[in-house]
Order: C-alpha cells, then structure tokens, then sequence
C-alpha cells in the first residue's frame, strides 16, 4: 500500500510490471488523475497518491 504523497515508479518500469504499453499505461494514469487518485505533475515524469476523499 502506498503512502499519500508516494512518488509511482516509472512510466517504463510500470508498463514492463502490467505487461501492457506505455500508450495504455498513459491513458490508465490520465483516468487516474481524472478520477483524484493521482496527482500528475507536468512533465516532471513522476505522480503521486492523493489522499482518499471523504464524502
């Protein structure tokens, strides 16, 4: 389980774990992000866990 403010590995090393392509993991991420799940930070190359939102 990862901590709030965990930076994800990278874009390659997760693409080579799931076995799928860099293409799906982007589109994976971006649901992420649209989901508050994750934070993207430009083109840093990194993102980070968000704390789970309280209804």
């Amino acid at each position: 389980m990862r901590n709030h403010n965990d930076r994800l590995p990278a874009e390659g090393a997760m693409s080579e774990r799931f076995h799928t392509t860099r293409i799906t993991l982007r589109e994976a991420l971006g649901q992420g992000e649209t989901g508050g799940v994750i934070s993207r930070e430009g083109r840093r190359g990194c993102c980070r866990w968000q704390s789970p939102k309280t209804v």
